[in-house]
């Protein structure tokens, strides 16, 4: 035997060796976990799965719910998602200036939403349809005549102009503080002057109603956001030494997790007891529009794998859950309401659908008799919902 082929076979006895005392300290610390690992379940159903650590004064955890987007119906897809936003933006007293004049802003917002909502569901196809109508009035004109409607209509794209029919003359006027100045006017035919009045009995009323609901839901928005403390949440959880704060939202669970110092428990279990308990979906509408509706465009909208993969599962999973993404159809994110999901949280996030896994690693671990997390009092930091 070469020496090259005996410094070989003892390589490979090596790294069998190596293996398999690898496999062995592998199996032999999963067994040592498993005798060390405490388990309870509160009277309100949540379960605790706690392994007590010594080794770095941290305390760190999993909250997992037993809800993702399997648990949504074609009309809130996505819902699962934006919840898990909604954790972040606090609680009655945490992330609110004021919470009785936020709610009262917050019902304004919600009935902008709702008036708002219809403009795009009714208005925005009516709208639509007209304008169809209108196309094809203006294009059978001559092509210098279409030239001239066209300027005409382009110019009631800017909502301070309102037009003037005066015999054979429309007048474009452009509002300038109270006062009406004219921009511009077009001598029209009789024809033409049908399709413009046509234009401001059928179009314009909508166009203006549209834009009128559209605007109230942004000011509705900007005056909740008034009484916003913008990220105090996770503001809090970082002063007090907290680390790797996030989530994610699959097909069957939502995680939350982050890592605190041991001796922050108690904070820990306020705040993470009391956004389980009643999270203030405030922002709501401002956080769906923005960020999550991103996200969609970002990973599937404009992304080519991810519309394939959309596709996969609407063909793959044709009567369950599993049929949409995680992120759910842009259709639904536009138009899920507060109270949707407000609705969705009060049927998920309840005790017997939480799982916490802490790893503690000080004598102020959870201990395993429950008496000591239950809740005193139906209002303290844990409830079932």
């Amino acid at each position: 035997m070469s020496n090259r082929l005996q410094i070989l076979l003892a390589l490979v006895v090596l790294l069998a060796a190596s293996f398999g005392a690898q496999a062995q300290a592998q199996t032999q610390t999963y067994l040592d976990l498993e005798s060390q690992v405490q388990e309870f379940t509160l009277d309100n159903g949540v379960h605790f799965i706690v392994l007590e650590k010594h080794d770095v004064p941290v305390f760190s955890f999993r909250t997992i719910l037993n809800v993702g987007s399997a648990n949504e119906t074609r009309g809130i897809t996505g819902l699962s998602h934006i919840l898990e936003h909604m954790a972040f933006k606090g609680t009655d007293e945490i992330g609110g200036k004021d919470i009785r004049k936020e709610r009262k802003a917050m019902e304004k917002e919600d009935a902008a939403f709702a008036a708002f909502k219809e403009a795009r569901l009714v208005i925005a196809p009516k709208i639509e349809r007209a304008r169809i109508q209108l196309d094809r009035m203006v294009r059978a004109l001559p092509a210098e005549r279409q030239e001239v409607l066209d300027s005409v209509f382009s110019a009631t794209d800017d909502p301070d102009v309102e037009l003037q029919l005066d015999k054979g003359w429309v007048h474009v006027l452009h509002a300038v503080g109270t006062e009406q100045e004219k921009v511009e006017s077009f001598n029209l035919s009789a024809n033409e002057r049908k399709i413009v009045d046509w234009y401001r009995e059928k179009i314009q009323p909508l166009e203006q109603e549209f834009a009128a609901r559209e605007q109230a839901f942004e000011d509705a928005k900007d005056e909740a956001r008034q009484f916003v403390e913008s990220n105090e949440f996770g503001r809090i959880i970082e002063e007090n030494g907290g680390v790797g704060m996030n989530a994610s939202t699959g097909t069957d669970l939502t995680r939350y997790m982050y890592s605190f110092p041991s001796n922050r428990l108690e904070l820990w279990a306020y705040l993470e007891g009391s956004r389980m308990a009643g999270p203030v979906l405030r922002e709501y509408y401002t956080e769906k529009d923005g960020p999550v509706t991103e996200e969609r465009r970002m990973r599937t909208d404009n992304n080519p794998i991810g519309r394939l993969i959309e596709v996969f599962q609407n063909q793959m999973f044709m009567a369950n859950g599993y049929h949409h993404s995680t992120i759910g159809y842009m259709s639904d994110i536009e138009n899920v309401s507060r109270q949707d999901c407000a609705e969705y949280f009060k049927t998920h996030y309840h005790g017997g659908n939480l799982v916490v896994a802490p790893r503690s690693t000080s004598a102020t671990s959870p201990p395993a008799s429950p008496p000591r997390w239950r809740p005193s009092s139906p209002s303290s930091w844990w409830r079932s919902v």
